[in-house]
C-alpha cells in the first residue's frame, strides 16, 4: 500500500493555557517550576498581568515550541480589609407563628391541601420545599407535595454600645482574614480603628506570601 506522507497538524493554542501571569502586584519570593521558562527571579517587583512563566520557547531555526507553562510563583503581597459595624441598625424580628401552605401535585393537577396562608408580602420570609414520592423507595411516582412556609417579620431598631460594636467588628475581621489567608502565609498585619457616633470601622492592612501565578 502506498500512502501520502501527512504533515502533523499544528498545535491549536486557542483556549489552551500557555503562559502564567501575575494575579496582582507583588514582590517575588520563590519559584517552583514544573514546565516552561521562568522569566522572573526572587526580589523582582511585578505588576498584575506581568508574565511569570512562559510556555513559548524560541528554538531558533526551527521556530517556536509551544508547551503548557506549569508552576507556582510565591510572592509577597499586601491587602486591605475594611469592616464597618453601625451603632444603630434594623434587626429582623419574627412576629406570630409561622404558617404553611401544602399543595399536592397528582398526575399534573394541583390540589390545595391547606388554605392560603394569607401573608405573601415583603414582610415575610418564604421557604419552599418540594417532596417527591416514590414506589418502594426507588421508582418515582407522578405525585409530589409542595410545602410553602411563610414566616412574617418586622424590622425593629437596635442600638449597640461602642464595646459591642467593636467586639462584633473584630469578630468579623478575624473571620474574613482567616478566609483570605487560607492558602497563604500571613507575615504581618496592622489594624486601625475609627469610632464615630454612627459606625465602628476597622481597617486591616496585612502582608502575606501566596502563589500569584494564574493561567493566561
Amino acid at each position: 500500500q502506498v500512502r501520502p506522507l501527512l504533515k502533523p497538524e499544528p498545535v491549536d493554542s486557542a483556549g489552551a493555557t500557555v503562559n502564567l501571569i501575575a494575579s496582582q502586584d507583588a514582590i517575588i519570593e520563590s519559584v517552583r517550576l514544573m514546565a516552561g521558562d521562568v522569566v522572573v527571579r526572587p526580589g523582582d517587583v511585578v505588576r498584575k498581568g506581568q508574565l511569570l512563566i512562559a510556555g513559548v520557547r524560541d528554538i531558533r531555526e526551527d521556530g517556536y515550541s509551544l508547551t503548557e507553562a506549569r508552576g507556582e510563583v510565591y510572592a509577597r503581597t499586601t491587602h486591605t480589609l475594611t469592616v464597618e459595624i453601625p451603632l444603630v441598625y434594623e434587626q429582623k424580628t419574627y412576629t406570630g407563628a409561622p404558617k404553611a401552605e401544602k399543595t399536592l401535585f397528582f398526575f399534573g393537577k394541583a390540589i390545595k391541601i391547606t388554605k392560603n396562608a394569607g401573608i405573601m408580602g415583603e414582610s415575610c420570609d418564604i421557604i419552599r420545599k418540594m417532596e417527591n414520592f416514590t414506589l418502594l423507595g426507588s421508582r418515582p411516582l407522578p405525585i409530589s407535595m409542595e410545602t410553602v412556609h411563610v414566616m412574617p417579620y418586622e424590622m425593629t431598631p437596635r442600638t449597640l454600645t461602642t464595646e459591642e460594636a467593636e467586639a462584633l467588628a473584630y469578630e468579623q475581621l478575624w473571620q474574613r482574614l482567616t478566609l483570605a489567608t487560607a492558602n497563604a502565609t500571613l507575615l504581618s498585619r496592622r489594624v486601625e480603628r475609627e469610632l464615630t457616633d454612627e459606625v465602628c470601622r476597622l481597617v486591616c492592612t496585612y502582608t502575606c506570601v501566596e502563589n500569584i501565578a494564574i493561567p493566561l
